[in-house]
């Protein structure tokens, strides 16, 4: 589940929800997990306008 917390937080910095974890004026994510043993590999990219 380490992936979906990339994802959410890569939500929450981009919806300004972060706190004091916030990068200021995020406008694009970048999320990138791998699983097995290194076996797969995945990337999303995130952003708002």
């Amino acid at each position: 589940m380490r992936g979906l917390f990339l994802i959410a937080e890569a939500v929450r910095q981009l919806r300004s929800e972060a706190g004091a974890a916030q990068v200021p004026d995020a406008k694009l994510a970048l999320a990138v997990g791998s699983g097995g043993w290194l076996s797969c590999i995945g990337a999303v990219v995130l952003g708002r306008d």
